[in-house]
């Protein structure tokens, strides 16, 4: 609505998008919750020896993560900044991929848990063997 209602300049486009992601975050956050109570968070339940272990393994798709966003972000700042009105077409373009990435990620990302532990455990041909 924001899109539409204030103008198609690259900058409303972000936000809007900005805005849907966050609407969408916050409602997956409520719904869970209700079907989930036990999701509320407790800081004196943390295992903080078991985290830096978990923190320590996830740091490199932490930086994977981070590059990727930062390469997306920034062709749009550059654009928004030094680029002619043409950029909001490309970036309206770039949504649809955005979102398809999103929604192919939230299919994918119960497995990956799976496939983590599997791969830990050393059962690589089960592995291979369930997505293969």
């Amino acid at each position: 609505m924001l899109l539409f209602g204030v103008g198609t300049r690259v900058l409303w486009v972000v936000a809007a998008n900005v805005t849907t992601e966050l609407v969408q975050t916050f409602v997956t956050l409520i719904l869970s919750r209700r079907m989930l109570p036990v999701l509320r968070f407790r800081m004196r339940e943390i295992q903080w020896r078991r985290a830096w272990e978990l923190a320590s393994f996830e740091a490199w798709n932490l930086l994977t993560n981070i590059a990727y966003r930062l390469r997306e972000l920034i062709i749009m700042l550059i654009l928004n900044r030094w680029a002619s009105p043409e950029a909001a077409v490309w970036s309206v373009g770039i949504l649809g991929r955005r979102q398809i990435e999103a929604w192919l990620a939230g299919m994918a990302g119960p497995l990956v848990p799976v496939v983590t532990g599997m791969h830990a455990i050393g059962a690589g041909a089960s592995c291979c063997g369930s997505y293969c």
